[in-house]
């Protein structure tokens, strides 16, 4: 078996179709022939400052150019790979450039999210031909670096603008664009004017003048800086891309007293306006006391606040801590232990020792839980992030690539061992070990590194640390960069997390690594042995049900590609359970694990979230839990998951199962069964039974046979496999035998319950069936005729519909079948789920006009309250609801006695008394009253993440 590695950190942001990537080739093509040494640092330290140094080491930089120029891992790798972007390309391009000219701006205005797309290309395409100019002393690229600066430089200090969201997206490029320029102006000049003669530009002075620093610093630094970036009060993580863009200008024109002001900012950020809000260290990575009442756990720990809003952007905040800490750390800071401001005393720390080594610690937890494990966590209270720890994005870990560099730093900058690591940053350790390779497979999508964390306005830093690399990763072998992956399968000895450990341990065998499963006979015996080891006194936080747990996931959304392939072998038969999460929550699919008698098959499972085995079962798009359950013990190796159709993955047809999936056959003793089990993609497909009664069989073409020769109180449960050669699909059939008709009549009726009130349109089909088997059980019927009349019964049984279905707190389950809602407007009817699922990161969507609910013609809700809760961190956007009602669409009247406030906990109106018992076909739900739009520029968006409706159902004409 191929050794190989999926990448492990995570994609922020990121819209892998929109990535500004060249085409992606073999890694294996060299380029160290072109690295020299005929350009030198211009290393400079004066009034505190470091040059080059906003986002390199010098001294590393210097010794990365030794180790390309010796081949050595990784360094080589992550050369050769950039060498492969665009970015790269010797042919001069800018986004910026107007036609005709030599370095005047197409637009000299910075006003709208346009310019700082342009300053996104023009800014990391700058930076990679400044890096490649050192490196390889080749005058091109000096010259296409210079150019691009030049075309900036010529902005309008005049013509700056804030705009929406511009305080978080121009730092990144605003960062890029300054370093190339740091590079250019401390670098040697190989060859003092260059010639482009396709574009008949001569004599092109590749100098870096005094001029250059006025004019970039008057003409874009200056006017970014205070436009866009200078500002301590902003929320959360929208606090730190700020800081990191103006840290940038400050290096660069040596402004000492801005420069410690905003390292200040990073870590405690002391004068904000706005504390509750404060995205710096000392507040974002919070330190929970053990005797906080609030704290389940009775042990003091640190809280990464911004995961209790999603992780997409709590992952911003590790990678901005991180590229934070690097550029202190290139620039010789040390911090004054408490208050974070810059010192030189003896007492002063690193910013990876500041409070405690906090950045190691929040990243941890952060990993940790985006791994699958479960964490501490704490409900503060707050608005917006303080309450649940966000499911949100979570296992979306596929761009982590060279990310090794917290490790690299604690390991060799703060000087702490490799087991201290391991038992302090267990996940961050595994990370730093199964690197990918720079060029690699997010999902079914091959990425190459730099620049891969980016969408078009490049949004995080950190693929230049690899230029910065300690020269102690050439020794350890431990943390070596991968091979070239083969395809996009996702291992489970390098990703998978293993939550029980008395069920599930990792196994090597002939230098590759999987993890075994032991079953168990019910979720209830499955516990998560990590965190009860760590907090024995957590009685609140519910943990366990799932034996492993593997991220790294991005599910595919077509029809081709909606089943996912586990490389598994096993001893014997079990289910799979396959979740969102590891507190007992629903399962969204089930597998059968045929008996693989210790070979490795390919056996896959459905996510389509129509196909799902529940409807309510949430399921997550970029991570996935498992537990195998079975009577008998019964071991299942896990060795990767494969994508299905999918660029990377396995290629065939699956074979699928027509019907009703998991079926149930109620037969007679001595009466002879006979079925074909049919299939779509049938062709070369071997069937085979596993926990099939003596004298079962099934053919090639599927016909299934079976003659019982005894009563069973229990279902007897067959597995049917269907094996192309490629995959295995499997579909679970159960056989219940009676002595007589009669008999059989009565089991299927005893698991009717005639106290429920069903829909008069299912019911009445229901009792056709009914009274249908009851005439024939009042004469002589034949066995075969009363078979396949039961059969008819046992269908519309299962095809009932409660006309009042219930969600777990009493309320309508409006989800609970298609039928209950016939229309829905504005809001797209598959969010209908996520209305009921309990979580506050799903929601309605964003709407620009009211939602309305049609319940068809044959149905009325009257309604006595309406419960809301907004979507976590938008409560403004739920702000001021009401709700109507109305029989034609057309007239409504107001339903609610108040409207909804501007909250984060579940809020209920009451229905007026006057209309309590009128009943309407529509509801619709309107913001008459809206609260301050999150963003000025987007005002007008409502939405909702939960909504519960007491009431009840009636039929028009029952």
């Amino acid at each position: 078996m191929d050794k190989k590695w999926i990448p492990l950190l995570l994609s922020i942001f990121v819209a892998i179709g929109s990535l500004q990537l060249g085409s992606v080739v073999s890694a294996e093509q060299q380029h160290t022939s072109d690295v020299t040494e005929a350009v030198k640092l211009i290393i400079e330290e004066k009034d505190g400052f470091v040059h080059p140094g906003i986002s390199v080491d010098p001294q590393k930089l210097e010794n990365t150019r030794r180790e390309l120029m010796k081949g050595n891992d990784p360094w080589l790798s992550y050369y050769n790979a950039m060498k492969e972007t665009k970015y790269a390309s010797l042919k001069f391009e800018s986004a910026n450039l107007k036609a005709g000219t030599i370095d005047t701006p197409k637009d000299s205005t910075f006003t709208k999210a346009a310019a700082n797309v342009n300053l996104s290309s023009d800014g990391f395409r700058a930076y990679t031909q400044a890096v490649l100019y050192y490196l390889t002393g080749n005058s091109q690229y000096r010259y296409n670096a210079l150019r691009l600066v030049r075309i900036w430089e010529n902005m309008n200090p005049h013509a700056y603008q804030y705009y929406a969201d511009s305080h978080i997206h121009v730092g990144t490029p605003f960062y890029y664009m300054v370093s190339a320029a740091e590079l250019l102006r401390y670098t040697s000049v190989v060859d003092e004017e260059y010639d482009d003669i396709p574009n008949g530009i001569m004599n092109y002075s590749l100098k870096w003048t005094e001029e250059d620093t006025e004019k970039l610093t008057a003409n874009l630094i200056d006017p970014v800086i205070s436009t866009f970036l200078y500002t301590n009060y902003r929320y959360m993580n929208q606090h730190l891309y700020p800081v990191i863009g103006a840290m940038a200008g400050y290096i660069f024109k040596d402004d000492k007293a801005r420069y410690e002001e905003a390292v200040e900012w990073a870590m405690v950020n002391s004068t904000t306006t706005k504390p509750d809000i404060n995205g710096a260290l000392q507040n974002q990575f919070r330190l929970i006391e053990a005797n906080d009442p609030r704290n389940p756990t009775g042990k003091t720990y640190v809280q990464h606040l911004e995961m209790g809003r999603d992780q997409a952007h709590g992952a911003g905040d590790v990678i901005n801590f991180t590229g934070i800490a690097r550029i202190l750390t290139q620039q010789r800071t040390k911090l004054d232990p408490e208050k974070g401001t810059v010192s030189t005393a003896t007492y002063a720390q690193t910013p990876y020792a500041f409070l405690n080594q906090r950045i190691l610690d929040g990243s941890e937890n952060f990993y940790r839980y985006m791994a699958g494990y479960t964490i501490p966590w704490t409900e503060l209270g707050y608005q917006d992030f303080g309450g649940k720890v966000s499911e949100a994005y979570r296992g979306r870990t596929g761009l982590y690539f060279n990310m090794s560099e917290l490790y690299d730093a604690y390991r060799y900058l703060e000087g702490m061992t490799e087991e201290e690591l391991e038992t302090r940053a267990p996940t961050l350790t595994v990370m730093a070990k199964h690197l990918t390779s720079p060029i690699f497979y997010n999902g079914t999508n091959k990425v190459n590194f730099w620049g891969s964390f980016s969408d078009n306005k490049m949004t995080e830093i950190g693929c230049e640390y690899w230029l910065s690399l300690p020269s102690e990763r050439n020794a350890d072998k431990g943390i070596a960069i991968a091979a070239q992956a083969a395809d996009s399968s996702v291992a489970f000895g390098e990703r998978g997390a293993i939550l029980d450990k008395g069920l599930a341990a990792a196994i090597t065998e002939e230098g590759a690594t999987y993890i075994r499963v032991k079953s168990a006979k019910s979720q209830d015996q499955i516990k998560e042995t990590e965190y009860d080891s760590h907090f024995p006194n957590d009685t609140t936080t519910v943990r366990g049900g799932n034996q492993i747990a593997l991220p790294s996931l991005i599910k595919i959304n077509k029809p081709e590609s909606e089943f996912l392939s586990l490389r598994i072998r096993s001893t014997g038969t079990a289910k799979l359970f396959i979740s969102s999460n590891n507190y007992f929550g629903e399962a969204y699919q089930e597998l059968n694990i045929p008996n693989t008698n210790g070979q490795w098959k390919h056996i896959v499972y459905n996510t389509n979230e129509k196909k799902q085995i529940s409807r309510t079962a949430r399921q997550l798009a970029n991570m996935d839990f498992y537990s195998v359950i079975s009577d008998t013990d019964v071991q299942v190796d896990f060795d990767r998951l494969q994508y299905v159709n999918a660029s990377g993955g396995l290629i065939t047809n699956v074979p699928t199962f027509k019907g009703n999936g998991e079926q149930v056959h109620y037969l007679l003793k001595k009466v002879p069964f006979e079925q074909k089990v049919e299939l779509e993609n049938a062709d070369n497909v071997t069937l085979s039974l596993f926990n099939a009664p003596n004298g079962m069989s099934i053919d090639s073409d599927g016909m299934l046979r079976w003659t019982p020769d005894k009563k069973t109180e229990e279902p007897i449960t067959v597995i049917v496999a269907a094996d192309n050669g490629t995959v295995i699909n499997t579909q679970q059939i159960g056989f219940v035998v009676s002595n007589n008709p009669h008999q059989a009549y009565e089991t299927v009726l005893s698991t009717h319950d005639p106290d429920q009130v069903y829909t008069h349109k299912s019911y009445l089909e229901f009792s056709k069936r009914k009274e249908a088997i009851q005439a024939l059980l009042k004469g002589k019927v034949e066995d075969r005729t009363f078979l396949s009349a039961l059969s008819g019964f046992v269908n519309s049984l299962q095809a009932l519909e409660l006309l009042n279905p219930k969600l777990e707190d009493g309320t309508l389950n409006y989800y609970a079948y298609d039928s209950m809602i016939s229309n829905v407007t504005t809001m797209n009817r598959d969010n209908l789920k996520r209305l009921v699922d309990n979580d506050t990161a799903t929601f309605s969507g964003d709407m620009r006009a009211p939602s309305t609910f049609d319940f068809g013609a044959e149905y009325k809700i009257s309604a006595k309250a309406f419960s809301f809760q907004a979507r976590r961190g938008f409560p403004n956007r739920s702000e001021g609801m009401n709700v109507y009602g109305s029989n034609d669409g057309v007239n409504w009247i107001l339903l609610t006695e108040t409207y909804t406030t501007n909250t984060e906990a579940m809020e209920t109106l009451r229905v007026k008394q006057s209309l309590l018992n009128e009943a309407f076909r529509y509801l619709k739900f309107q913001v008459d009253y809206p609260g301050i739009p999150t963003d000025p520029a987007y005002p007008g968006i409502s939405s909702f993440a939960e909504l519960r409706i007491d009431g009840t159902r009636y039929e028009v004409n029952p």
